[in-house]
């Protein structure tokens, strides 16, 4: 089976005796607009190579048809060609190596389909935990680390999503490194990590500051982030020494202005949806729960369905689903529909809009992050999909819901 033009010259050169320029005419011939004409001035010489190397010439001209045939739509035949074997090794790789995989996701952002955030739920849901930003363990950038005892207890995978079963300890999981953190580049990664290896670990927030000598904004988003948690102080008090702290690194431009580091006040701890809230504004990546899991108690009630109760819905019931938008396509061959990909804390549901009902719903879609979907379930060769009849904003629709339950 011919895949690419680099056979054709092959097959030629084989079958018909054709030199290597001769071959290269023929391959040419395939890639003009009178693709068809040209193609068919070349026949007679090679049936004749052919029948020079012994070739039938039925069977030289079967060969030359599918040589023909080639130039009318081998451009599919290759590119599927390719996206099988890419399809291919990436199953192997996310079945027996998925830390690994999940890392070199990303570690070569921006690429691909999906956003970071997408990257690492589907990573939760495959029982890989995604760690925070550490300082005395992260690396410039994502790496593999094995897990402990310990560290399955602090970071636990969703038990609200049965696929996710954490594996028996041992297995490997994804620590995130510097250079995700906003403010920090790869020149201040490369510092850090430096710094540590070639003085040792560091054992406070405002030793680390001396040392590293990075800008407030770098060290007020580590603060939030939790890279400093090991060292058993809260996050908010740590936000609140981050300026002077900043002003005692030698590398700090001003000395003069230095002033010793103050006391924070007494500060309530983070909550834990606060806490994911800056995982996506400072990274872009989660490390805790996905955000819908704290609006399902809410959707319940109002009969929202998750992403995984899909597949055991009925073809062409009515249902809600809601989700983030992690993907909109608006394709130009598509007529007017929009697709969208919904994301919540058990996996992705797939939307359809038709263009009157984009139309209608075109500024909820394009005000909120999330949204509520009331659709029609298709479902077609255990592939399910929801075409929309309704969008509205999630925090609207849980706010409103609130106000009718009280």
């Amino acid at each position: 089976m011919i895949l690419f033009q680099e056979q054709i010259l092959r097959v030629a050169m084989a079958v018909a005796g054709f030199s290597a320029s001769a071959a290269d005419q023929l391959r040419r011939a395939m890639s003009r607009a009178r693709s068809s004409a040209d193609m068919e001035k070349l026949r007679a010489p090679f049936v004749e190579g052919a029948r020079a190397k012994g070739v039938g010439d039925d069977v030289a001209h079967e060969i030359f048809r599918q040589i023909a045939a080639f130039a009318e739509f081998g451009f599919c035949k290759s590119h599927a060609a390719a996206f099988a074997l890419t399809a291919y090794h990436t199953a192997h790789l996310k079945l027996y190596y998925p830390a690994e995989f999940y890392v070199g996701l990303f570690n070569n952002q921006p690429m691909g389909f999906y956003s970071p955030a997408v990257i690492a739920g589907d990573a939760k849901r495959h029982g890989v935990a995604i760690l925070p930003v550490d300082v005395a363990r992260s690396k410039e950038k994502a790496i593999v680390e094995e897990c402990s005892h310990a560290d399955d207890a602090l970071h636990p995978v969703d038990s609200s999503n049965t696929i996710a079963r954490r594996r028996t300890c041992r297995v490997h999981d994804v620590r995130l490194g510097f250079e995700s953190v906003k403010g920090l580049g790869a020149s201040e990664a490369e510092g850090i990590v430096r710094e540590r290896e070639m003085n040792g670990p560091f054992t406070g927030f405002d030793q680390f500051a001396r040392r590293v000598g990075l800008k407030e904004e770098a060290l007020r988003n580590l603060a939030l982030l939790g890279a400093f948690d090991a060292f058993g102080e809260a996050r908010r008090e740590l936000l609140w020494r981050a300026r002077d702290a900043h002003r005692t690194s030698p590398a700090f431009t001003r000395p003069a202005l230095a002033l010793p580091t103050s006391d924070a006040p007494s500060l309530p701890t983070l909550t834990e949806q606060e806490r994911v809230a800056l995982d996506y504004r400072i990274t872009g990546i989660p490390t805790g729960p996905q955000i819908m899991r704290f609006y399902r108690a809410d959707l319940d009630r109002r009969g929202v369905l998750t992403a995984a109760a899909l597949a055991g819905v009925s073809d062409g019931a009515t249902i809600l689903v809601a989700g983030a938008v992690v993907v909109k396509q608006h394709p130009e061959t598509a007529k007017g529909h929009v697709f969208l990909s919904l994301e919540d804390e058990t996996g992705m549901a797939n939307v359809i809009i038709r263009p009157a009902t984009y139309r209608q719903h075109k500024r909820v879609l394009d005000a909120n992050a999330a949204v509520v979907v009331t659709g029609t379930l298709q479902s077609v060769d255990g592939a399910t999909s929801v075409l929309a009849t309704r969008l509205d904003g999630l925090a609207l629709f849980v706010k409103i819901a609130a106000r009718e339950w009280q």
